[in-house]
């Protein structure tokens, strides 16, 4: 089996989701009263882009630690951010959802 080209899969797999959510909830910054949850998810889900970016690069190195490093802050992030998300009201499901969608 081929475990270089299936990460390498899974994180580009991941960060269409997270460019997807991010999206989404770029479309909640003018129809909220929480502006501050919707930034910080905002701020969680750039990093989490930026980090699959250097995951990639670490995989091409063969430096597997890096790589799981960033895929756990990744997976970190879209828990913090939908801990964020269920304080709002009202709890914004679909974007709960969609996190749920790149931890798995």
């Amino acid at each position: 089996m081929d475990f270089t080209g299936l990460a390498n899969f899974l994180i580009n797999y991941t960060s269409r989701n997270v460019s997807g959510v991010l999206k989404e909830i770029k479309l909640y910054e003018g129809n909220t009263t929480d502006l501050q949850t919707i930034k910080l998810c905002e701020e969680m889900d750039d990093e989490s882009l930026f980090g699959d970016d250097l995951a990639l690069k670490a995989l091409a190195a063969k430096d597997y630690d890096t790589v799981n490093i960033n895929v756990g802050g990744t997976l970190g992030n879209m828990i913090t951010c939908n801990e964020e998300l269920s304080t709002m009201k009202p709890v914004p499901q679909s974007l709960i959802a969609k996190n749920t969608l790149v931890m798995l």
